[in-house]
């Protein structure tokens, strides 16, 4: 991927000026042109595809000002059902530690995933699925309606189950999907991703460290929380389980927060996926709330092979640049709105 390994600022404490000027580099050093920076340091946003080396990853790079300090980003961000409701999110729910049946009591799964459930064969399933949910569905299912209600149940069981694996195991735990020939390892494909992104996180070591070693690392000045989301990006209602760690890093580092979320899981389309949020505050704006947004996006794309695939990746980059563009446009609204709001008050 054409990304610089400074876009985290150095771990050197820097003047003002000095990170003025890296916050600019790093911006320049992603891709960005002289009229992009001034677009982004104008509060207006910008998002571009990045370059990657598999035809199947699909990575995408976006930034935007917000006029709000990073701290109150962080406390909306923590209300992420509000935070991350919008057109594109159908529904969204958070699991608690430990995790329960009552937290996904709410989600209604898309009616055509649960006919096609019914189909389902191990290397051949319309939604991924690890082989002994599969089993279980074509054991317990039975027929007609009350076969669609007990692969919901199944599935809504199964999610709990990931997470209560994944919190006591880690990425050993993630769940080795059986929906195509090839069985695929979530575990390991994040693994890859992860060893792909170090340039990202060259300057945060320990957060690197935290999100492979997780739960038996340990990370200071971090918190965490899992949810659920039912997604449509316009293709098929998908639905994803993320970790999601927020993390403050030493203040010499140049960056106020780092924001991590992890797929657990996804109904479909991604095998893996990293969404990494970095919070830079202006320098230059001492005693004014403004804080800089850098959002870098990776996936893995599974089950599209040869035609299939050259055909639905340009479509699913242009989606992906346009989404964080429109989640980007909306963040900033949201956000600045509410300060706006809360002052009036």
């Amino acid at each position: 991927m054409a990304v610089a390994a400074s876009i985290l600022l150095p771990s050197a404490s820097v003047s003002v000026q000095e990170e003025r000027r890296t916050l600019q580099n790093v911006l320049h050093d992603i891709g960005l042109n002289a009229r992009d920076v001034r677009t982004v340091e104008s509060g207006r946003p910008v998002s571009m595809l990045l370059s990657t080396d598999l035809a199947h990853e699909i990575a995408v790079f976006g930034s935007v000002r917000i006029d709000v300090s990073a701290a109150t980003f962080v406390e909306r961000f923590r209300d992420i059902a509000r935070f991350e409701s919008g057109e594109s999110v159908r529904q969204i729910g958070t699991f608690r530690q430990p995790p329960t049946l009552d937290d996904v009591k709410a989600l209604r799964m898309p009616l055509d995933d649960l006919r096609a459930l019914s189909q389902c064969e191990i290397g051949k399933c319309a939604v991924k699925l690890p082989a002994e949910a599969m089993t279980r569905i074509r054991r317990e299912g039975g027929g007609g309606t009350s076969a669609r209600a007990r692969a919901d149940a199944i599935l809504k069981d199964m999610l709990v189950g990931f997470v209560t694996a994944y919190r006591a195991q880690g990425n050993g735990a993630l769940p080795e999907l059986s929906d195509q020939d090839q069985p695929l390892r979530s575990g390991d494909a994040f693994e890859e991703m992860l060893e792909e992104s170090s340039s990202l996180l060259s300057s945060q070591p320990e957060l690197s460290d935290y999100l492979r070693s997780y739960p038996r690392a340990r990370l200071a000045n971090a918190d965490d929380f899992f949810y659920w989301s039912l997604v449509d990006f316009g293709i098929k209602p998908t639905l994803r389980v993320n970790h999601v760690t927020i993390y403050q890093p030493p203040p010499d580092r140049g960056i106020d927060y780092a924001i991590a979320s992890k797929q657990i899981y996804a109904s479909h389309y991604f095998d893996a996926a990293l969404e990494l949020k970095f919070l830079v505050e202006d320098p230059l704006q001492e005693g004014l709330d403004r804080v800089y947004l850098l959002v870098v996006n990776r996936a893995r794309i599974g089950g599209l092979t040869g035609l299939l695939r050259a055909l639905i990746r340009p479509s699913a980059r242009r989606r992906t640049r346009d989404a964080l563009d429109r989640y980007l446009r909306s963040t900033k609204a949201r956000l600045e709105q509410a300060s706006a709001e809360a002052v009036t008050r």
